[in-house]
């Protein structure tokens, strides 16, 4: 089950907190990275998580995982990186993000699929751990069991987890170096100090020199206090005093002091060395800078406040400083502002010049962003190509607020227009962006950020680098969708589709087919028209079972007429997202035996845009059908952009021109010239035509005269409940 937006940001931190405090009590990397890899699959639970690291003869060897399988790690275990060595090789060899969204089609998984894909492997994302000196030192890679690319939260987890996973790595590496130090004490002395029992140092060797900054002879006669910084209190340096006065080992941290004037924070480990008389005669302190460490958990906390790419605020640091700004605004009665930024087709620039661009073009963004800004005000990125800015105004009327929010995101929007250079390339962006005022009442920050995300998306609906300023009839909007997309999941669970038919006839006025058309009858809001449900049922994913409720109910009318003896050919719709599904000619093949419906009265209609979208895989799964002997016909021919040369390739039995052109053909020289050329056309390639909206006497004696096949519309019948037509063709005479 998904993490709502706090449980994830609680949860990230202890993953943050967890593996600092274990780095921090010298637990092995292994073992905080075992740790870490359970930690991070919480917020990915379909993936399979995989940290390698890269040796100095350039080969892979695994480290962590979780619920990676052992005979998939033993295979892997020494394999070199290179240019097309799976996702982790290449990245490791790139020094840059891979990502195989299908292993079984990627160039890269050649050599390498046999190893992955019978343990169900089928998506990989890798990410390289590169240490300052620029050197790989493992990589950092999430699988899946099905073919997936990255989603931009998804993306969002991976760039943290990865950040995360490098900074332990390059602890460890750190740790290794200490640990052969400390192997090798006789020939590379690590610092220390003997102090007399005066408190003055009495001898130091060359690391504990260089550790001060001092001479030799400088530092011998110093006392531990004039070597401690004033960070160090007085009661650490009387501790130290007392136990070690009494003969006891002390080990604790405290500030040094270089000559410079420099703290250093250090672990300091104090042994008293007896006299004759077995009393402390004098002291061996060893030391250990802990500057690295230090730096490590100020970047651990970075990582867990700011962005990684853009070192802007996140999300956490964001609802921090909102809730404040809601509180400062509320006890101030004055108001603020804000902004949802969302940049207008960035994922473009990803799949052209790859994720590293990418992020130097956010980066270049970000500084665009903030140039527009005041020092009072906070930009903060949310992830992937989203940014979040936080207005602050001494207004006290909402209205002035409104227009000086709107003039910030102005202001922002022509920056972010002017031409950016990255890597020898340049872009000009553009973004959509979505204004909340606040306080409003008792609104939270959730709250806040939902009405800029809604408005955003009302800027994005209007064509993009729009500004809206948030409406409350927005929410109400967004509301009912979400409540639509709802009911339209139980409709499916209560049979409330309903299938209407809508004869096709031939010139002579002969009734020759029929098209499916779906009607949903809700129990509430009464008969819902297709383009209100349509879309919502594309964009929820849900057009999957509509789609397959529809070609169950024709196939089964089919069959009904086929046993009567009165086969009917039927034509369905068929959407991008059905097509595009991998399981789509499956579950086709699968009604189609079911119901014993004979393919070749069965035509599937799509539009040009379906065609258009993943022209060689779309191509595949039409000849597969094809090969059955189900039919295909392009819905709506003329309203989109087809290459005339690749439809010549695909199995087509007929086009259907749009009723936008039937409509005024009898009007309109423009239309008629149009409807002309497309019969031209048609008969060119070879294949039948229908016209559809076909409502007068005229229209349909100008199609006639051109030799249009067949027409469809009110004049020759209305779409009628799918039994009644079908018992109407059986009584046919």
């Amino acid at each position: 089950m998904a993490l709502q937006a706090s449980e994830l940001t609680r949860e990230w931190l202890t993953v943050y907190r967890t593996a600092l405090d274990q780095m921090l009590q010298g637990e092995p990397v292994a073992s905080v990275l075992h740790e870490l890899s359970s930690g991070i699959a919480q917020f990915l639970p379909e993936a399979i998580v995989s940290i390698l690291s890269v040796d100095e003869n350039n080969c892979v060897h695994h480290l962590a995982d979780h619920n990676l399988p052992q005979e998939y790690i033993n295979s892997i275990n020494g394999l070199p990186i290179g240019p097309s060595a799976g996702a982790c090789g290449t990245a490791a060899w790139r020094k840059e993000v891979v990502i195989c969204s299908d292993i079984e089609s990627d160039p890269l998984w050649v050599d390498y699929r046999h190893m992955a894909l019978p343990h169900g492997l089928r998506a990989c994302w890798s990410v390289p751990l590169i240490d300052n000196d620029n050197i790989v030192l493992g990589t950092f890679a999430i699988y899946h069991n099905h073919p997936k690319a990255p989603s931009s939260s998804e993306q969002s987890i991976v760039d943290y987890a990865s950040s995360l996973v490098l900074l332990v790595l390059r602890h460890g590496r750190l740790e290794g170096h200490r640990l052969l130090l400390k192997e090798g004490l006789e020939r590379s002395p690590v610092p220390f100090l003997i102090m007399a029992a005066s408190r003055r140092i009495i001898a130091a060797n060359q690391a504990a020199i260089n550790l001060f900054g001092y001479e030799h002879q400088s530092l011998v006669g110093q006392t531990i206090e004039n070597l401690s910084s004033s960070r160090t209190g007085h009661e650490t340096l009387n501790e130290i005093a007392h136990i070690v006065g009494s003969g006891e080992y002390w080990r604790g941290e405290m500030y040094a002091r270089h000559r410079d004037g420099e703290d250093i924070p250090v672990e300091i480990s104090v042994t008293s060395i007896p006299g004759i008389d077995h009393k402390p005669q004098s002291y061996f302190i060893q030391l250990l800078d802990l500057r690295d460490q230090h730096a490590d958990r100020q970047e651990l906390e970075r990582l867990a406040f700011y962005d990684t790419v853009t070192a802007l605020p996140n999300r956490t640091l964001l609802n921090d400083r909102l809730s404040m700004a809601l509180a400062d605004t509320r006890r101030a009665g004055e108001y603020g502002a804000l902004v949802f930024i969302d940049l207008d087709h960035f994922k473009r620039i990803n799949d052209v010049y790859g994720h590293s661009h990418g992020d130097q073009v956010l980066r270049a963004c970000a500084e665009k962003l903030s140039g527009a800004l005041r020092e009072t005000d906070t930009l903060c990125r949310l992830g992937g190509d989203e940014f979040i800015a936080v207005l602050r105004f001494s207004a006290t009327d909402p209205v002035i607020a409104s227009r000086h929010a709107l003039k910030v995101a102005k202001k922002m929007e022509d920056a972010l227009t002017l031409p950016l250079q990255a890597e020898g390339h340049t872009h000009r962006l553009s973004a959509s962006m979505g204004v909340s005022i606040f306080p409003k009442v008792l609104e939270s920050v959730d709250d806040l950020l939902r009405e800029a995300d809604t408005a955003m998306y009302r800027a994005k609906a209007s064509g993009r680098q729009t500004i809206v300023l948030f409406d409350p009839s927005m929410h109400d909007e967004v509301s009912n969708h979400y409540n639509l997309e709802q009911d339209l999941r139980i409709a499916l669970e209560m049979n409330q589709l309903r299938l209407y038919l809508q004869p096709q006839v031939n010139p002579t006025g002969q009734w020759i087919a029929a098209e499916a058309l779906l009607r949903w009858e809700h129990p509430v809001r009464g008969l819902v028209p297709p383009l209100q449900f349509i879309p919502i049922a594309e964009e929820s994913g849900l057009i999957i079972a509509v789609g397959e409720w529809v070609l169950t109910q024709a196939c089964q009318l089919l069959a009904q007429c086929e046993q009567a003896g009165k086969p009917l050919k039927i034509a369905v719709n068929v959407s991008a997202r059905q097509i595009n599904d991998s399981h789509f000619v499956a579950m086709v093949e699968r009604i189609l035996r079911n119901t014993g419906a004979d393919p070749l009265h069965l035509t599937m209609e799509v539009t040009e845009s379906v065609l258009l979208g993943n022209a060689d895989t779309t191509a595949d799964k039409m000849h597969q059908l094809a090969r059955l002997g189900v039919h295909f016909s392009i819905d709506d021919f003329g309203t989109g952009y087809s290459n005339l040369g690749y439809l010549r390739h695909l199995p087509l039995r007929e086009l259907k021109i749009d009723k936008s052109f039937v409509q005024d053909v009898c009007q309109s020289p423009d239309d008629a010239a149009l409807v002309e050329v497309m019969l031209t056309i048609a008969r060119h390639l070879g294949l039948r035509v229908v016209a559809e909206g076909v409502e007068s006497l005229p229209q349909s004696e100008f199609l006639i005269k051109h030799q249009c096949d067949y027409m469809q519309g009110y004049l020759f019948g209305k779409p009628e409940p799918a039994q009644e037509l079908v018992a109407a063709w059986l009584g046919r005479q």
